[in-house]
């Protein structure tokens, strides 16, 4: 609602500019008195397509490529139509109510009648464009407001509590989770991620709490690109592959428990990439991880969030198994989710 308040205010700014130049013109000219209702009327075709205009301008702001292509063609339409539609109003429409713009007297002159409305709708789209900027920098502005006010929260939250939860405490035993709690990125995409991946961590450890699957998918790839974003891109090879249609809840974190017990047992490098598999068929989920082992044993108490994913594996009705494997240096964890086998 306090983006629509904004919008128009800009539109009222534009009514006063418009009133402010049709109106000083007849004003401050002794040669020619211009009817207040004129001057309305002309303020009042200014200002509708400045608001249409920059109406479709804004509403294909991060819109589907459907909707862009019909603002473009509604802009083009109001366009191509512009010249023909004022031309019906000065001289077919308004003289019917007395309503006058041009003089009797004098020969008509449609070069210059033309001439005229051109530049009137490219003044129209320059205020038009001059309104988009305006709303687009106060939005932007706004929107770093409230991402930051929002970082800041979660941040407090994460910082009382991280000495308490599993999860959290093993999110910043490195130097990855001092970037969550002490990196200010510039990138708006990284300041959403840490903002959606700590407020998910405050929900992990509830024992009965189930989402959607395509919800922690989210969630998943959230934290994976906060990792590439600290270790480098090639640090996680993340690979997914989507071809169930059943789609149950499962419970939460447990796609985010094998990433999870890297950050403690593993190398994480783009020279020592962590592999990330995810596959959904018909049958159910698999999840594969395999990282370069490096125990840190001294850092987090080991077991505990193996513990955990037992734990909530065990509240759902169909079976489910977790399989661990240290081969030379390389550790994996193989997790299936069957959903068309109940327990």
């Amino acid at each position: 609602m306090k983006s629509i308040a904004v919008l128009w205010y800009f539109y009222l700014f534009c009514f006063l500019i418009f009133l402010m130049l049709i109106g000083g013109v007849n004003y401050f000219r002794n040669d020619v008195h211009i009817p207040f209702e004129q001057i309305m009327i002309t303020v009042a075709l200014y200002l509708f397509y400045c608001v249409t205009i920059s109406s479709l301008i804004v509403g294909a702001w991060n819109q589907t490529w459907t909707r862009i292509a019909a603002n473009v063609m509604i802009y083009l339409f109001l366009t191509f139509t512009f010249i023909p539609f004022i031309d019906f109003l000065v001289h077919d429409f308004l003289p019917r109510f007395e309503i006058v713009f041009f003089d009797h007297t004098l020969p008509e002159d449609n070069e210059a009648f033309r001439a005229r409305l051109i530049s009137g709708y490219v003044t129209v789209n320059a205020f038009a464009g001059i309104v988009c900027l305006g709303y687009a920098a106060i939005s932007l502005l706004r929107e770093r407001r409230q991402l930051n006010s929002d970082l800041k929260l979660y941040r407090d939250r994460a910082v009382g509590m991280k000495y308490t939860s599993h999860f959290l405490a093993t999110i910043f035993i490195g130097r990855f989770g001092e970037m969550l709690i002490n990196k200010v990125p510039k990138d708006k995409r990284a300041k959403r991620d840490i903002i959606q991946f700590l407020a998910y961590l405050f929900e992990v450890e509830h024992p009965a709490k189930i989402n959607p699957l395509l919800e922690e998918l989210d969630h998943l790839e959230c934290f994976v690109r906060l990792l590439k974003m600290y270790y480098g891109d090639g640090s996680i090879a993340y690979d997914q592959e989507l071809n169930g249609k059943l789609c149950p809840d499962i419970p939460t974190g447990v796609l985010f428990f094998p990433l999870e017990n890297c950050l403690k047992h593993a190398f994480i490098s783009v020279d020592y990439p962590v592999r990330y598999t995810l596959l959904l068929n018909d049958q159910g989920l698999v999840v594969t991880c395999q990282n370069t082992w490096s125990p840190k044993q001294d850092l987090i108490k080991s077991g505990t969030g193996f513990a955990l994913l037992h734990a909530k594996l065990a509240q759902v009705d169909y079976l489910s198994s977790v399989e661990t494997s240290l081969n030379e240096d390389t550790f994996s964890v193989n997790m299936k989710l069957n959903f068309n086998e109940v327990k």
